[in-house]
């Protein structure tokens, strides 16, 4: 449940961001606190183009983003992605500047969420969560559906893209095949799907 940040040229983590007091944040946001939760374990780690963000997918299904300033993390964004873990999360970029963020999760479902400047939720410089090291803390069927409208409230995002794969994603991948974007998708079988994503070339 801990993403840190590292130095290449130092043996111990300059940050360490305990996913686990998002996670209890959460809950205590909740109406029923006697609700159970999946715990945050820390399944992928995505980072942008522009080194200084990236995006977390953790066990409870939620997708973290974060922008590094300096040695520690800020909290710019969090949704909930999908309704088990989020097994893979990808950022992707393109010539238009936006930013596009692909994840993959248990639930069977590949979503593409739009996760631009102008869509992220104004968190940022209101939560700094982690420590520095060693401080004390201060269905079967297989479609597609497109969905443009989308909710800004915490927490509660809709995807561009929902794919319905079916099975448990284990690992995916956007890349141009041919002048046409796709995205790749492995499971628990012997073989991979590749779906067409037009609305990205857009």
């Amino acid at each position: 449940m801990f993403v840190m940040l590292w130095s290449l040229q130092k043996t111990h983590p300059l940050w360490v961001l305990n996913m686990q007091e998002l996670n209890d944040k959460k809950q205590s946001q909740q109406q029923n606190s006697s609700q159970l939760f999946n715990p945050p374990l820390v399944h992928t780690v995505s980072v942008a183009d522009c080194g200084n963000r990236f995006a977390c997918g953790s066990e409870d299904g939620w997708v973290n983003i974060f922008r590094v300033t300096g040695s520690r993390f800020e909290q710019q964004m969090g949704f909930k992605a999908h309704s088990q873990g989020v097994s893979q999360v990808h950022y992707v970029s393109f010539l238009n500047s936006s930013c596009w963020l692909l994840t993959g999760g248990n639930d069977g479902k590949v979503n593409l969420w739009d996760v631009s400047k102008e869509y992220l939720l104004s968190t940022e410089g209101k939560s700094k969560t982690g420590r520095k090291k060693g401080k004390k803390k201060h269905s079967d069927k297989k479609d597609i559906d497109t969905n443009n409208d989308r909710k800004l409230e915490e927490g509660n995002i809709s995807p561009t893209i929902c794919i319905n794969h079916g099975k448990k994603v284990n690992w995916l991948c956007p890349l141009h095949v041919k002048g046409e974007l796709k995205i790749i998708v492995t499971d628990e079988s012997n073989s991979l799907s590749v779906y067409p994503i037009s609305i990205l070339d857009k």
